[in-house]
């Protein structure tokens, strides 16, 4: 080897750090989009007041909440009702789609 043991660390430290900016970004982008359209679809356009459906850090934590089960989970078959859920998404979005 030519860096030896501390390479292990360093490269676990590395993926570590990118996996957390990965999933910042993922809730950074799901609670403008969120926050968007219930804007759009649930309140004027001319409204301004604030509201607590309107801002970003609700719909990540209501996220966070909702993805912490699946982030506990040990085994894989204790994982099914993701693949479920998945499946459903999926297929809902087809059919909204395909009309």
């Amino acid at each position: 080897m030519i860096i030896g043991t501390p390479s292990i660390y360093v490269i676990s430290f590395i993926l570590t750090l990118s996996s957390f900016g990965l999933q910042m970004i993922y809730f950074i982008v799901f609670g403008d989009i969120t926050k968007s359209l219930i804007a759009q679809v649930f309140y004027d356009p001319e409204d301004t007041t604030k509201s607590i459906w309107k801002e970003r850090g609700t719909w990540v934590i209501l996220l966070g909440a909702s993805l912490f089960p699946l982030i506990i989970k040990k085994e894989l078959k204790e994982l099914k009702i993701a693949s479920v859920i998945l499946f459903a998404g999926i297929s809902s979005f087809i059919l909204i789609l395909s009309f």
